[in-house]
């Protein structure tokens, strides 16, 4: 903070060229840079971390149901269960599959 003197009265304003101390090496950094330029270390106060997947775990989890009822149901129909049991849990397994599928790719960014 620097304070000016007018008309008799103290003002104190910020001065917007300030510098910093590197909360990793100490050193004196301008407060406008990104990082410091002596050891690196990221200088931007409330930066978030990168999210990589985006994809939630619902769509993620819909996708195994649909997979697993898909095996259960060849399975199923291989091994000559009754009537077309097997093949209405595999139409309904791959159905979910192919859903969770494009909810997962139309809800990922």
């Amino acid at each position: 903070m620097a304070k000016a003197i007018a008309g008799g009265e103290l003002y104190a304003f910020q001065n917007k060229n300030m510098l910093t101390k590197c909360s990793e090496c100490g050193k004196d950094v301008s407060n406008k840079a990104k990082t410091c330029p002596f050891c690196g270390c990221p200088l931007e106060v409330g930066t978030t971390a990168t999210v990589v997947e985006k994809t939630g775990k619902q769509w993620k989890g819909l996708q195994v149901i649909g997979g697993f009822l898909c095996i259960v149901g060849i399975l199923f129909a291989v091994s000559g269960g009754e009537g077309s049991a097997g093949g209405i849990i595999l139409l309904i397994g791959f159905i979910l599959f192919i859903v969770a599928s494009i909810g997962a790719w139309w809800y990922h960014g």
